[in-house]
C-alpha cells in the first residue's frame, strides 16, 4: 500500500531531475547483489548457481554497448550496490563501458527505480517493488544452472533472463514500448494490501 501510495504522489520527472537524468536519455538501473559471496564463484562451491554478480554487470555493459552502437541510444546506467559490496571488482568491466554511468551505495531507492526507464537484477526484493511501481523489472541470471526460486519471475511480475542474447532482444522491445505482454504487473497494482491479509486471517481463524 505504501508503494502504490509513493507512486500516486509522486512525479517522475521530478525524480530524474532529480538524478541529473536528461529527458532524452534512457536511464537503466542494475540493482546488484552480493551473489558470489552468497552463492560462491564457480562450481567447487555447493551452492554456486552458475554465474556471480560480475557476470550479470559483464552481460549488462556489453549489452548495452551493442544499443549505443547499434541504434545510438543515449542510455546511463546506474549501478546500485548492496551494503555488503563496498568493495565491489566491477572496475575493469566499466572500463569497457561506451556510455555513462554513476555507482551509487546511499539512495532513495523507491525513488531510484521509479525513475527508471528498465531495473535489472537478480533476486532482490527490490525487483518486486520496482514491478509495483510500474517500472519493466527484468531478472537476469545468466547461465542459471539450479531452478529459479524466484516467485514474482513465476507469476510474471518481473521478466526471467538466462541469457546474454536473451537479454539484449529484451531490452530491444522494451526500449519500443512493445512490453504490453513481457509482464502482468498491472494484476498486482492493487489498494488495501493490508485489510486484504486480514481479512484472509479472520476468515481461517
Amino acid at each position: 500500500d505504501k508503494i502504490i501510495d509513493f507512486k500516486n504522489n509522486t512525479k517522475k520527472s521530478e525524480l530524474r531531475n532529480k538524478l541529473n537524468i536528461n529527458p532524452e536519455q534512457i536511464l537503466i538501473t542494475f540493482v546488484s547483489e552480493p551473489h558470489s559471496h552468497d552463492y560462491g564463484t564457480d562450481g567447487s562451491f555447493p551452492l554456486y548457481k552458475g554465474f556471480t554478480e560480475i557476470d550479470v554487470l559483464d552481460g549488462i555493459v556489453k549489452t548495452i554497448n551493442n544499443l549505443v552502437t547499434q541504434i545510438g541510444t543515449n542510455i546511463h546506467l546506474k549501478i546500485k550496490l548492496h551494503p555488503k559490496e563496498l568493495n565491489h571488482s566491477f572496475g575493469p568491466i566499466l572500463k569497457t563501458a561506451n556510455f555513462s554511468y554513476e555507482i551509487i551505495q546511499e539512495t532513495n531507492q523507491w525513488e531510484l527505480v521509479f525513475a527508471s526507464d528498465i531495473v535489472i537484477g537478480i533476486e532482490s526484493i527490490l525487483l518486486v517493488e520496482s514491478a509495483i511501481l510500474g517500472t519493466p523489472t527484468i531478472s537476469f541470471q545468466p547461465g542459471l544452472a539450479t531452478l529459479d526460486q524466484l516467485y514474482c519471475n513465476k507469476i510474471g511480475l518481473t521478466i526471467p533472463i538466462y541469457s546474454k542474447n536473451e537479454l539484449s532482444n529484451t531490452i530491444k522491445i522494451l526500449l519500443t514500448k512493445k512490453n504490453s505482454n513481457l509482464t502482468r504487473c498491472g494484476n498486482y497494482i492493487l489498494s488495501y494490501s493490508s485489510r486484504k491479509v486480514i481479512n484472509l486471517i479472520n476468515s481461517l481463524i
